[in-house]
């Protein structure tokens, strides 16, 4: 597999047509627009923005202040609305308003926090019904402590039919602060500090627990097939039997960095793994045999901080303050 850089279609963050101080926490595609290819990016400081990428050169079409906190995950559950969570416990959903059928500014329409202090970081969101099932992750903190008391997991639902509530449907209590969820068939599966928890979404209760023994948190989890992917410090995790707390654990090749996030991409239908790394080297995993089938060193100058595949390319957010564009190819052939 060749990697190439698409230098055109890259975001240089602080350049003076963008000037984003910020640093950069997570990135998310658009939905709902049949021409134009968006890009949302969450920031350290609250701040969101959203890219159009479509073209050769990616334009700002907004941005807006969501938060005085870390903006931790966010996605984009219809044309016109937006959901995010934040380091300040807070899950909120945001009307898109459109100018020339592109989104140009958003009002926040509902927000729900967890009870007590606490900080959301984990988000997924899943279509079922005609509505949305929105699961969050994070932790709850003992009143005016800083000391952790319990993970917490929550399930929401919400209606774009009735856009400005959101209903609580489930709670989930867990030992250890959660950092990161994905879905894997009828389970969420939630990264902790040196655990992986596996959930029953239709019993909503704790089906398994896997220790780790890392010493270090599980930042990132993936779900394809029936393979769930993690990484913990510079290691990554492989699950190949979901019914089972067998793991598996790579080293990152050539480098001891922290591994921070994983994305899946597809090649001719084809899964495979991308990892991160805070030396800025990207690497591509074999999802069979469970070897590093390509490696880019010095992707960029400092730590990789997100990684996006948009069906087509793949995008990565540095704390060198760029978004890079990457196009994979089994034989890449200049067009």
């Amino acid at each position: 597999i060749d990697i190439h850089l698409d230098n055109p279609r890259s975001i240089d963050l602080v350049s003076t047509q963008f000037k984003i101080s910020e640093n950069l926490e997570c990135m998310k595609s658009g939905k709902g627009y049949e021409v134009s290819n968006l890009l949302w990016c969450g920031f350290d400081k609250g701040l969101i923005v959203c890219f159009d990428i479509s073209s050769k050169y990616p334009t700002c079409l907004f941005r807006f202040r969501a938060s005085d906190k870390r903006i931790h995950n966010l996605d984009q559950l219809t044309r016109y609305h937006l959901c995010s969570v934040s380091e300040d416990g807070s899950l909120k959903i945001w009307k898109l308003d459109e100018n020339e059928g592109l989104p140009s500014s958003a009002q926040v329409i509902h927000e729900q926090k967890i009870d007590g202090q606490g900080e959301l970081r984990g988000l997924l969101t899943k279509l079922d019904d005609n509505a949305y099932k929105i699961w969050v992750g994070g932790t709850i903190f003992k009143p005016n402590t800083s000391l952790v008391q319990e993970g917490y997991v929550a399930l929401y639902r919400w209606d774009s039919d009735k856009p400005k509530s959101v209903t609580f449907l489930a709670h989930i209590s867990l030992p250890e602060p959660i950092q990161c969820l994905c879905m894997e068939s009828d389970h969420i599966w939630a990264g902790s500090s040196d655990t992986i928890y596996k959930i029953n979404i239709s019993r909503r209760s704790l089906d398994l627990t896997i220790e780790i023994n890392e010493k270090s948190r599980v930042t990132s989890l993936i779900s394809f097939g029936a393979q769930v992917w993690g990484c913990i410090s510079d290691k990554i995790l492989i699950i190949d039997d979901p019914s089972q707390s067998k793991l598996k654990k790579l080293s990152n090749p050539k480098s001891k960095k922290r591994i921070r996030s994983l994305e899946v991409v597809w090649l001719d239908g084809n899964p495979y793994v991308c990892t991160d790394s805070f030396d800025g080297t990207l690497c591509v995993w074999d999802t069979e045999n469970h070897s590093c089938v390509c490696r880019q060193e010095l992707a960029h100058k400092r730590e990789i901080y997100a990684l996006l595949w948009d069906t087509k390319n793949l995008w990565t957010g540095s704390r060198d303050s760029t978004i890079k564009c990457w196009r994979l190819a089994y034989n890449y052939e200049e067009d």
